[in-house]
């Protein structure tokens, strides 16, 4: 059975600042391609969040424009979420190590997401500076994998996405998972800018802005039944609260934890 967007909708709609009575008025709302495309993960994702929490948590309400996608409240915890989507392959964006010559070979996806996860910290960034969201909080950035490579786990995709696979990385093992420690130094993240030119994005700053992040995680909205869909999930530097949060996702979808040392 497919994933019913008009019933989550109505569950959830309050919580994402909707006020469009029905899915489809929410989804003609939006007023590009992307956005009504990233509005299907928003339902898919505060859905699945309310399902996984039950009454061990909460959804809290939202008004007006400028706010995580999803929040919720769990032991006086706030969560706050900013869910996106990855819709297409993009070849704008090219992964160069910091000390080659030339470009390393590195399939797209990889450094579209990490160009996402960019995107999403410096947003995060913004809400710090203005007060709306802040270090007590647990920050999370959710990306949906669309039709992509819905398949693709978590090696391939979180992993790649922070370290590119071109650089060495320490993994020490213990008995809660893997914990990986960035490498020293990084590469670039080559955009290709509308005009032609090139604009080099060091690695760096992503690490610098995952210092306001407390989990990474990736999501599949595809499968059938729901229960079959897919929750990657870097923790960074083992924060408790995101392992609450695994352990209630865990009992409702297929999931993979890894830890980050930052």
């Amino acid at each position: 059975m497919s994933f019913n967007y008009e019933l989550a909708y109505q569950q959830v709609r309050k919580y994402l600042g909707k006020h469009q009575i029905s899915f489809s008025q929410a989804i003609d709302s939006e007023n590009s391609v992307n956005k009504r495309e990233s509005f299907y993960s928003e339902v898919f994702f505060a859905s699945a969040l309310k399902k996984c929490i039950d009454r061990k948590g909460q959804l809290i309400e939202q008004t007006g424009e400028n706010h995580p996608d999803v929040v919720m409240k769990m032991n006086g915890i706030r969560f706050n979420f900013e869910v996106t989507l990855m819709t297409q392959e993009d070849e704008r964006f090219r992964y160069k190590s910091i000390n080659a010559k030339e470009y390393a070979v590195t399939d797209n996806p990889k450094t579209q997401l990490t160009s996402k996860i960019l995107d999403k910290t410096r947003q995060y960034e913004r809400w710090f500076k203005n007060g709306i969201v802040n270090k007590r909080d647990v920050n999370i950035i959710a990306v949906d994998l669309g039709r992509i490579f819905p398949c693709a786990g978590i090696t391939t995709l979180l992993d790649a996405a922070i370290f590119m696979l071109s650089d060495e990385y320490e993994i020490c093992i213990d008995n809660y998972g893997d914990k990986c420690q960035p490498p020293q130094p990084r590469g670039f993240l080559v955009k290709t800018a509308c005009d032609g030119r090139e604009l080099n994005i060091n690695l760096n700053h992503v690490y610098d802005g995952l210092k306001h992040i407390d989990a990474l995680l990736t999501f599949t909205k595809v499968n059938v039944p729901e229960r079959n869909n897919n929750f990657d999930i870097i923790n960074i530097n083992n924060n408790e609260n995101v392992n609450r949060l695994i352990s209630l996702i865990s009992h409702h979808y297929q999931t993979t934890v890894k830890k980050l040392l930052i």
